[in-house]
């Protein structure tokens, strides 16, 4: 084999060792039944938000969107927390226009992250139709210190999934799947926003980023 042949070989067979050794990475991430699942929820909401009818995106600007801006999936940011139950008072949330939101506090979840304690209050609206199911969604609006940097400056929200006639003890609050709302992907909708109460004193560095 000519000295030529053997150079090019071995580059050859160089790059064939990095492209082993990166998938090797990729596969020891995804092998992870956790990551794996949040990045295929990922990719099942862009193709939602790009596809879809219902998307807040608007129809011209769909065939241009290609996918969110996330945070890597991190289990830290899965965080388990205490189901507090509280009288069902129903209450007011602002959207950016300072419309009210009619919407009943269902319940407050209690969690510490770097030692120190916090509190999130979950919200149903009054629209919802509690006869039709046992099994109810809460809307929990936050914002964090990353709100009008690297996130949507008036907050992202995470659901919450509960029996209306049973609470757990403690759940766990997912901020990896901690999204924007409709109003920060098309400025013609409106949607009510986290109270102040909501406020959390630390990075939130999962979820969904700021849309641009």
């Amino acid at each position: 084999m000519s000295l030529k042949r053997i150079k090019i070989f071995s580059v050859f067979l160089f790059a064939i060792l990095i492209l082993v050794s990166l998938e090797a990475c990729n596969n020891k991430k995804t092998s992870n039944p956790y990551y794996f699942k949040v990045l295929n929820d990922r990719y099942k909401r862009d193709s939602f938000m790009r596809l879809s009818s219902s998307s807040p995106i608007a129809a011209r600007e769909q065939k241009n969107f290609y996918k969110i801006n996330y945070f890597k999936p991190d289990s830290n940011y899965r965080i388990k927390a205490k189901v507090v139950s509280v009288p069902k008072d129903t209450v007011l949330l602002k959207d950016k226009y300072e419309k009210n939101w009619e919407m009943i506090h269902w319940a407050d979840f209690v969690f510490t992250f770097s030692n120190i304690e916090y509190k999130l209050s979950g919200f149903l609206s009054t629209q919802y139709n509690l006869s039709a199911t046992d099994t109810i969604s809460l809307y929990v609006p936050f914002s964090d210190l990353n709100a009008g940097n690297v996130c949507y400056r008036r907050g992202r929200y995470i659901e919450v999934t509960l029996n209306k006639n049973e609470y757990p003890d403690s759940l766990f609050l997912d901020f990896n799947y901690a999204f924007n709302p409709e109003c920060a992907y098309n400025e013609m909708i409106a949607s009510p926003l986290a109270p102040k109460s909501n406020f959390l004193k630390f990075k939130v560095n999962a979820g969904e980023k700021i849309f641009i």
